[in-house]
């Protein structure tokens, strides 16, 4: 009788695998044996990481963030309704989320930021995703924002503090409906979608002048900079709206990616 319980735990040993939680900076993750890791991991803390994916700090904003969250939020915020549950609203009042500084965060040669946006008004210069937190920008990275009313930009920073501004030149996006924005960069190129397309016409300026796209646009610089969201710095330059689903890649987004991500939410 021994010898059969024994047989029956070594089979079912090898039919199934055996998950084990392991620490990786701070953050529990399951582990499979049959597997070498998960690669998605979004516990407590309201930060997903995907190596498998590229996702390097995606945050679904549903009501996540709170004490166990390396994302701190600032101001008197609320919780609205999103494009995919909830989403966290900005009124220009000193609202904003602080994701501190890591390795991670630093796409210099390659990167996508992601993010869906419901705008209130379209003001000037308003921060949405925003690397660097020093009020002369000198840690500045990359940028997504307005540059002027409802004209969405990105603005990607050198080793030489030379800011390259991509402006979409396709008019203003409309208030109060919710909007895709997406922006990609390598070594040679910026890419900027809106509501799964890519933007077709677009002004270049680098360090102020009206340019083609410089060679030497690229690296973003490897700065200590925070990640903000709903601002470009702490006290000025502020989204007015709701933001939902920030996602930031090690990698390029390409065309079909970026058309999939808006459909699978636009069509909600």
């Amino acid at each position: 009788m021994k010898t059969l319980l024994i047989t029956l735990m070594l089979i079912a040993a090898l039919g199934f695998s055996v998950s084990c939680a392991v620490n990786v900076d701070g953050v529990s993750v399951m582990q499979d044996d049959a597997e070498s890791e998960e690669t998605e991991t979004q516990g407590d803390d309201g930060v997903i990481v995907d190596e498998e994916e590229g996702i390097v700090a995606g945050m679904t904003l549903d009501e996540n963030l709170d004490e166990n969250s390396p994302a701190e939020v600032f101001g008197d915020t609320q919780w609205v309704d999103g494009i995919d549950g909830t989403a966290m609203e900005f009124d220009q009042e000193g609202e904003y989320i602080l994701l501190p500084d890591s390795p991670e965060l630093d796409l210099t040669d390659q990167g996508t930021v992601e993010v869906w946006v419901y705008p209130y008004t379209n003001i000037s210069a308003a921060g949405i995703v925003h690397k660097g937190t020093e009020l002369d920008y000198s840690d500045e990275a990359y940028s997504l924002q307005y540059n002027n009313p409802g004209q969405v930009a990105f603005i990607i920073t050198n080793n030489d503090h030379k800011a390259t501004y991509v402006i979409s030149n396709d008019g203003e996006i409309a208030t109060e409906e919710w909007h895709h924005l997406v922006a990609a960069w390598d070594m040679t190129e910026v890419y900027l979608y809106i509501d799964g397309a890519p933007v077709t016409s677009r002004s270049i300026y680098s360090n102020g002048w009206l340019s083609e796209l410089p060679i030497d646009f690229a690296p973003a610089q490897d700065s200590d900079g925070g990640l903000m969201i709903g601002s470009q710095i702490p006290f000025s330059y502020r989204f007015d709206g709701i933001i939902d689903n920030v996602f930031l890649y090690d990698r390029v987004l390409d065309a079909d990616e970026v058309s999939s991500h808006y459909n699978a939410l636009a069509s909600q």
